[in-house]
């Protein structure tokens, strides 16, 4: 009898899992229970995405089933079902809803040069915006494995996920970079987030990266994910204000990726003042090596601290340039900067008193020059 009842259970979990119409029924109820950002996700908002993911994972395509055929066909079952998002209200579209449980968009990315792996993204609604997962798989004989998943918490803040992946490196791994941003409604400034992995060609995927930063929502941001190498580009948010009125700078996560490991490699910003906010503002470990000065001199500003970027000089000879910041707590400080190579500045020195040979208070501006749109690339 408890064999019975075991096997029972078992049918009903696998039948709620793939099921739509068990899915369609815990989506109603949380369609009536108003998200709260403030606090930890309901729980069944959380069973809802492992229960359409499970689902999803019973919907991948065959060998002949085009990406658009089956977007179709998924999308198609879902709204049948009733779990699709209603039309977003007012000209705001990523002002949503404040009803969770709705899924926003379910859409499948294959792998450049390897057809028997696809990313497979599933957006949910929470807060007034969505929340996306990402699923991958390889195929496995005449079905697919899931090999990793990407579920950002449902108590942090939302993020929409983009996948970007590599083509196969010599030892047949991918290097796969996820970039989210918080889409919120009222603000220009929004929060850009990313994880890196490596994928190799068999075993779990393993984490080379993962952080989050300030930045500009209306720049365009910029990627490359080489076997390699992966860079990441983006308008970061300043911490330190300019007489132009300028609130953002071009920030670059550069990172050269041998074995398990990635390290961050120049440059990390392309003018003078932008080197000395990305050291500001990063860990040391991250700019230890753009740096000739000790670990003391860093974490002694406070990276959080508020100022004003007084200047940005080129000194005689072109090599040295001198950098002036008033931060609100530290007082003001003199960086001096050396360019060793087109692309790569190192910070030498800093000291509350300016040094001598280097007159002049240039203002900075911002040259529009992007690392990865370069006329001439690097």
């Amino acid at each position: 009898m408890r064999l019975l009842l075991f096997a029972l259970v078992l049918a009903a979990n696998a039948f709620a899992a793939t099921d739509l119409r068990q899915i369609r029924a815990l989506a109603d109820v949380l369609h009536q229970t108003k998200a709260d950002f403030q606090k930890p996700s309901d729980p069944r908002l959380l069973s809802l995405r492992a229960l359409l993911a499970e689902w999803l994972a019973t919907q991948l395509p065959n060998r002949e089933e085009s990406d658009e055929a089956w977007s179709k066909r998924v999308t198609s079952a879902l709204a049948a079902a009733g779990l699709i998002a209603p039309e977003p209200k007012g000209n705001d579209e990523t002002c949503m809803t404040s009803q969770q449980g709705w899924v926003g968009e379910v859409g499948l990315s294959r792998t450049p040069g390897n057809a028997d792996r696809i990313v497979v993204s599933l957006s949910l609604s929470r807060s007034e915006s969505f929340d996306t997962s990402l699923y991958l798989f390889d195929r496995a004989g005449a079905g697919w494995t899931r090999r990793l998943s990407i579920e950002r918490a449902m108590n942090e803040h939302p993020a929409a996920y983009s996948p970007l992946i590599s083509r196969p490196g010599t030892d047949g791994s991918v290097l796969l970079l996820v970039v989210g941003e918080q889409p919120w409604c009222t603000s220009r400034f929004n929060t850009i987030s990313w994880e890196l992995f490596k994928l190799p060609a068999k075993g779990e995927g393993i984490r080379l990266d993962k952080a989050e930063r300030s930045f500009d929502r209306s720049a365009e941001v910029h990627t490359e994910v080489l076997a390699d190498r992966v860079t990441l580009e983006f308008r970061a948010w300043n911490l330190l204000m300019t007489d132009a009125g300028d609130f953002t700078h071009n920030a670059i996560y550069r990172w050269q990726v041998a074995g398990n490991s990635a390290q961050l490699v120049p440059p990390m910003a392309l003018q003078a003042h932008e080197v000395v906010l990305e050291w500001l503002e990063r860990p040391w470990v991250q700019v230890v090596s753009f740096s000739d000065v000790s670990q003391l001199e860093h974490d002694r500003l406070p990276t959080k601290d508020t100022g004003e970027l007084l200047f940005s000089q080129p000194c005689p000879g072109g090599q040295r340039w001198l950098v002036g910041i008033s931060l609100k707590s530290a007082g003001t400080r003199y960086v001096t900067l050396v360019k060793r190579k087109p692309i790569e500045f190192r910070i030498t020195a800093i000291s509350d008193q300016r040094p001598g040979g280097c007159p002049g208070d240039t203002q900075p501006h911002d040259s529009g020059e992007g690392f990865l749109k370069r006329a001439t690339p690097p």
